[in-house]
């Protein structure tokens, strides 16, 4: 069982998404498409912070090279993801980077095999996911029953 992570890997990952979030407003923008399980809207805690990071995705899911997608609960266990899962595509055929994200950290893996597992499991998503229209229309119907 792990105690979570330590100071030093949160400072480190606050960073990563930091520059990470920059990046979708830095010229060139980066084109993003993002999945989400509906799990997310369901977890109890603080509902100003759940309404806020609703408005933001909402807001960021405006620009033309941002693509938000919900997987909703009807997808059941294959729309499922055990861990924060980032990939990224590089101009260079072979310069493709798996990002996982854990309670621990998050791992990079360029392996060919472990690429490829990632890009089988966006297709899935891509399969099982709402549109995006229906992504944000979901979104704002949650605002509504919170707000």
């Amino acid at each position: 069982m792990s105690d979570g992570p330590g100071d030093d890997q949160i400072e480190s990952g606050t960073k990563v998404r930091t520059l990470r979030q920059r990046r979708l407003t830095d010229e060139p923008p980066l084109k993003h498409t993002a999945y989400f399980s509906e799990v997310a809207l369901l977890l109890k805690g603080d509902l100003d912070i759940l309404a806020g990071q609703i408005r933001h995705a909402v807001k960021v899911a405006e620009f033309d090279h941002v693509t938000l997608r919900m997987v909703p609960l009807e997808a059941g266990r294959r729309g499922v993801l055990t861990s924060g899962l980032v990939l990224m595509r590089f101009a260079e055929p072979e310069s493709r980077h798996v990002f996982l994200e854990a309670v621990g950290g998050m791992l990079n893996r360029g392996s060919g095999w472990e690429v490829r597992r990632a890009e089988r499991a966006f297709e899935r998503l891509d399969r099982l996911a709402l549109s995006p229209q229906d992504t944000i229309a979901a979104l704002q119907k949650k605002l509504e029953e919170i707000s």
